[in-house]
């Protein structure tokens, strides 16, 4: 019996036990599951350049600006800007900056062996002004000391200029970065910034970002004020594995800004992707009394999943409301395209069921407003497409598709000079087959 009892108390131990171990096990593997991934972690550890204890010169008022002659005064202006006393102060170049002295910047397989130019941080409202100079080998990764991840060589501006800077042989890249938010060579995020007769050749990668809201070979999203005039961009932009909402040569987003004399020339990657891409702005939301004009778009651009505008991939006409003697009313938004052009050949290709529309300027026309609260007007005049436009569903020569009656939309001595071809397509999973028709329309007017 006494045996019988020690290996019954023996086995209730070993249960006791075994269940505080399960016990402390499973707490164990909950805690591991609540520790939250470095979103930071997978940046790669670039070499840090040295920065210089002055600039050149200059005391950072709008008339004796802070002089920056080489790449370490370049750093100094990266540390000098976002110090609050100094976000409205003023810099300018006064020669080129190499900064990596490497001859393709995108064949560099280490990025180890690269300088980093972590993108600027909140907020700066002063003036850039590279007096006709360039900066050369930047290698520009986003901004980790903010939740919004901005990415651009000034990552945010606000109430800036920046004007005659050109940046060539570089790259902005998410680099390891999970969440992003809008990504630019110049310019992240803008707002009432004035960016004028800049140029860039750089290559831009999203890869493996949950959401990057704008990606622009200029800007990423700029909004409220301002200017986008005379600037270009020629380069790559990538896409794989990135849910991305707009891509533009020059702006992801714009509202409410002129964007003037400003043209492209560049190449879109996309792998796992899908974006609103538009040769100059991948999406344009007008003020009262938006401007956009003499912009070119020289870009051939082939995309599997996303669709094409050879000038603006969607204007967008939403309700805006505006207090008016005490009572909100409902604010007009027009938008004046003039002497723009398409010169790039724009190819959608989709193997699945897709409403993508393409058009030549002008892919999609959205309109939220109604009968009631305002119409919102367009007017497209002595605009010209000479690129094939090929896309599923609604394709046009000048504009895809207008998605709302209401959208007052006036044509004026343009011409389409291209061959169109709309792929039409139905497809049922359960029969597992799918019949296309496909129709082929010349010159439209």
């Amino acid at each position: 019996r006494k045996k019988l009892l020690l290996v019954a108390i023996n086995a209730v131990c070993m249960s006791l036990l075994c269940a505080c171990g399960s016990s402390s096990t499973e707490s164990a593997t909950t805690e591991t599951e609540e520790v939250e991934e470095d979103p930071v972690a997978n940046i790669p550890a670039f070499q840090v350049m040295e920065t210089a204890s002055e600039f050149a010169g200059g005391d950072g008022s709008e008339e004796n600006p802070y002089q920056i002659a080489t790449p370490q005064q370049l750093m100094l202006f990266a540390e000098h800007c976002v110090e609050w006393e100094n976000r409205g102060s003023c810099y300018v170049l006064t020669g080129d900056i190499i900064f990596n002295d490497v001859e393709n910047i995108e064949e560099v397989e280490d990025l180890t062996t690269l300088y980093g130019w972590e993108s600027t941080g909140y907020y700066f409202s002063g003036t850039f002004d590279g007096d006709g100079h360039s900066i050369n080998g930047l290698y520009i990764y986003p901004d980790t000391g903010s939740d919004m991840a901005w990415c651009g060589f000034i990552g945010d501006a606000n109430d800036a200029r920046i004007s005659n800077l050109s940046i060539v042989n570089s790259c902005v890249d998410t680099a390891g970065v999970s969440s992003v938010s809008e990504m630019g060579v110049i310019v992240g995020n803008g707002y009432n910034t004035e960016i004028q007769n800049c140029s860039s050749d750089a290559t831009i990668r999203c890869s493996g970002v949950a959401y990057s809201g704008a990606i622009g070979g200029i800007v990423g999203w700029m909004q409220s004020g301002g200017i986008l005039q005379d600037c270009s961009f020629s380069g790559t932009i990538e896409l794989e594995n990135c849910s991305t909402a707009w891509v533009g040569g020059i702006a992801g987003y714009v509202s409410s800004i002129d964007v003037l004399s400003c043209n492209s020339d560049f190449r879109v990657f996309e792998q796992d992707s899908a974006a609103d891409i538009g040769g100059i702005i991948g999406e344009y939301k007008p003020g009262a009394d938006s401007v956009i004009s003499d912009c070119v778009n020289y870009s051939d651009l082939t995309v599997s999943t996303s669709s094409i505008g050879g000038l603006i991939h969607t204007v967008s006409l939403d309700q805006e409301m505006e207090l008016e003697d005490g009572e909100w009313v409902y604010s007009a938004q027009t938008l004046h395209i003039t002497g723009c052009s398409n010169e790039g050949e724009l190819y959608t290709e989709t193997g699945i069921i897709s409403d993508s529309p393409s058009g030549g300027l002008i892919a999609t026309i959205f309109n939220s407003q109604s009968r009631e609260t305002g119409t919102g007007s367009i007017v497209l005049e002595d605009c010209t497409n000479y690129g094939s436009v090929a896309g599923v569903q609604c394709v046009g020569g000048l504009v895809g598709q207008v998605c709302n009656a209401y959208t007052q939309l006036s044509i004026k001595g343009c011409v389409n000079h291209a061959r169109l071809q709309a792929r039409l397509m139905w497809a049922e999973s359960w029969a597992r087959w799918i019949f296309a028709v496909r129709r082929t329309v010349y010159r439209t007017v």
